[in-house]
């Protein structure tokens, strides 16, 4: 993060948004930082400010990133128009919402009514959490990967013309494939295929 807020400061080309970088602490605990910055008497007052979250996190050491969800259509159309490296299966939306039970800083986003990206890897989950989740176990050019996807969505989504507002409550399509109401899959050469989940579900059955 520190990285791309360096590129982008030092970039000859001005964003039509300016882009504002979160550091939380206390995820795994309650998600306590972005919650303080969010909510009650000593929210931050630029909480304010964002209409679109990109939330970075992993269940694992690190691999290559991927695409896990997002709240809104807009999102995750946001993710296949402008990351570099797209990877993205609707499977993940779908886990989230039945099986996987951990929370993230994202749920926190959501609750305000951004649109939230969520990204994140899930190789080498097997360190996880263990003596060998370290920085000897994460490549450069995993780094790299996520550096130059998350880059090109932030200078992407900070140069739209039409730019979403906070969604209201319950604006969120929410429907049986996850809350971006889409099911998409990466082609062979990275490639996104996507297609609203009821119109998926027409030509996908066995699948939906």
């Amino acid at each position: 993060m520190l990285e791309m807020a360096s590129v982008l400061s030092s970039s000859p080309t001005k964003l039509k948004r300016d882009v504002l970088f979160v550091f939380t602490d206390a995820e795994e605990v309650g998600l306590l930082g972005s919650t303080m910055f969010f909510e009650g008497d000593d929210a931050h007052p630029w909480s304010l400010l964002p209409s679109v979250a990109i939330n970075l996190d992993n269940s694992a050491v690190c691999g290559k990133e991927m695409f896990e969800k997002s709240n809104s259509r807009y999102g995750a159309d946001a993710y296949f128009k402008y990351a570099a490296h797209p990877k993205a299966f609707s499977f993940s939306e779908w886990y989230d919402a039945n099986i996987e039970e951990g929370w993230d800083d994202a749920v926190v986003y959501e609750k305000h009514g951004l649109h939230a990206l969520r990204l994140g890897c899930w190789s080498n989950s097997w360190a996880y959490h263990s003596i060998d989740d370290d920085i000897e176990h994460v490549s450069k050019g995993a780094l790299q990967h996520m550096g130059e996807n998350v880059l090109a969505i932030v200078k992407g989504i900070a140069s739209e013309t039409n730019f979403p507002d906070r969604m209201q409550q319950k604006e969120g399509t929410n429907d049986e494939m996850g809350n971006s109401g889409l099911f998409y899959f990466t082609l062979i050469g990275g490639y996104i295929f996507s297609l609203p989940s009821k119109t998926a579900s027409i030509y996908f059955p066995t699948l939906l």
